[in-house]
């Protein structure tokens, strides 16, 4: 959920508010596992990683 907030308005435009209300958790659950809306991002980026790799490769 969090990778549509930053989808829907780009990166530097969401904001982590954007994330917490999209992915309806409370807001202590998302910063006691993320100190940043860049942590979060890199999170997401690292579990799709190896589909990104695979799309990469057929290129």
């Amino acid at each position: 959920m969090p990778r549509l907030s930053v989808a829907e308005r780009g990166f530097h435009k969401g904001t982590l508010q954007d994330v917490i209300r999209v992915s309806g958790l409370s807001p202590g659950s998302i910063c006691s596992h993320f100190g940043s809306k860049e942590d979060i991002v890199y999170a997401v980026v690292e579990a799709h990683m190896p589909t990104i790799f695979v799309t990469l490769s057929l290129l």
